[in-house]
């Protein structure tokens, strides 16, 4: 076990111990928002002791990319989920046990060694990439320079500016806003580094940060960070980064809040980011538990099945989170698992997990460029956070899966 291995060890419990004091702050702090804290020793014992036993067995991992993969889904996806577990009596544990599932399918496939042989490569893909970005960024900038509000990058006024996007979008440029603001351009801005091209590095950089200020949506703008924070170092080197990351929000939020009373950390990150996804899964589970849609929600259904939500022309999400949570505008999202139950039930959550694994490999398969891995963790956020149709096509999935094959395998860009 080499040194970074083994302080995935130590960072891994501190984060998970990290993150329930953390709860038991939120819970104090927005118990009205569904945060409970009724302890169960035993379920706490016993998540524990799961969390400890995965964390365990998946040094089995010997393939870097699986193991970093792994370890940030032990820790951001099924920690959460448990967690949450613990401290609500009435909440289930359907989504952990997908969740695991997965993690062991992931043990699986990382002993099967077969990749991707030699495959064509293109010459001088800055210059192909860099005319395809400009391309897809002049509908942008001829549509919205009008509404740009520079406060936005302080997060002032975002939810003023969503809401006046929401007139002015068009389909061209809500097609092709994360293909280019989470693929192309944060390709193009590797590419530079690596060439010591500085100046079409911050170019690249500055056309994101006008795609974010184009409705404000702040996962735009965590993926030029996130991307710059997985660039340097080793896989495994990049998983125990964002562990620290991590542990330092969760710990240092809450001594935060015990010295000053300051909830801003922990309610903007680990609130958030653990805890409200997991309450949202907990209340799609509740409510489709024996009322399955089978797809009908889906464009994967394909109108096989009727939808019974097509009448209030909202897509599921904006159902759950206006109709059943009754709060206005409230779009509820929720991840590619916790559809697959509302889609068939466990199976259909199993049947996902699968799914997942099985893009995870893909990426192995092709031997994806290391220093591409930020670009790939927002992809592991949005596997959290949104339905599927809409990852693979709106959010740009499938379109950095066909990228990834032709210009990031390792050894096709040098620097």
């Amino acid at each position: 076990m080499n040194n970074t291995r083994s302080k995935l060890i130590f960072w891994q419990v501190f984060a998970y111990i990290g993150l329930n004091i953390a709860y038991y702050i939120i819970s104090s702090e927005f118990y009205y928002m569904g945060f409970e804290f009724e302890p169960d020793i035993l379920y706490l014992l016993l998540g524990t002791i799961l969390f400890v036993l995965l964390l365990i067995i998946g040094f089995a991992i010997k393939d870097s990319f699986i193991f970093s993969i792994y370890n940030i889904l032990l820790i951001y996806w099924l920690a959460g989920e448990v967690i949450f577990f613990i401290y609500n009596p009435d909440s289930y544990f359907i989504l952990p046990l997908i969740i695991f599932f997965l993690l062991i399918l992931l043990i699986g496939i990382s002993f099967v060694n077969v990749k991707l042989g030699p495959t064509k490569t293109f010459k001088n893909p800055n210059r192909k990439l860099s005319v395809l970005a400009v391309i897809m960024f002049v509908p942008f900038l001829i549509s919205y320079y009008r509404y740009i509000d520079l406060r936005n990058l302080l997060f002032v006024d975002v939810y003023e500016t969503r809401e006046v996007f929401r007139g002015v979008g068009n389909v061209v440029t809500g097609y092709m806003n994360a293909p280019l603001s989470r693929v192309v351009l944060p390709v193009l801005i590797i590419i530079n580094i690596l060439k010591k091209n500085y100046k079409l590095t911050i170019l690249f950089s500055l056309m994101i940060l006008y795609i974010y200020l184009s409705g404000a949506l702040k996962s735009v703008f965590l993926g030029l960070i996130l991307l710059f924070f997985f660039y340097t170092g080793d896989l495994i080197s990049k998983s125990l980064r964002f562990i620290k990351l991590v542990s330092f929000l969760t710990v240092g939020g809450s001594t935060l809040f015990f010295f000053t009373g300051n909830i801003f950390l922990l309610d903007a990150f680990t609130r958030r980011v653990f805890f409200t996804p997991a309450y949202l899964n907990n209340r799609y589970i509740e409510y489709f538990q024996d009322n399955f849609t089978y797809l009908a929600h889906s464009p994967f259904g394909f109108n096989l099945v009727v939808n019974r939500y097509s009448d209030l022309d909202l897509s599921l999400s904006r159902y759950f989170g206006e109709v059943v949570m009754a709060t206005s505008g409230l779009n509820a999202n929720v991840g590619v698992l916790t559809e697959g139950y509302l889609s068939f039930g466990i199976i259909g959550g199993l049947l996902t997990a699968f799914v997942i694994a099985l893009i995870i490999y893909y990426f192995k398969f092709i031997d994806l460029d290391q220093r591409f891995f930020g670009i790939v963790f927002v992809f592991i956020y949005y596997f959290y956070t949104s339905f599927f149709s809409t990852l693979l096509l709106t959010h740009g999935l499938l379109f950095f899966m066909i990228i990834s094959v032709f210009f990031l395998r390792k050894g096709m860009i040098k620097g």
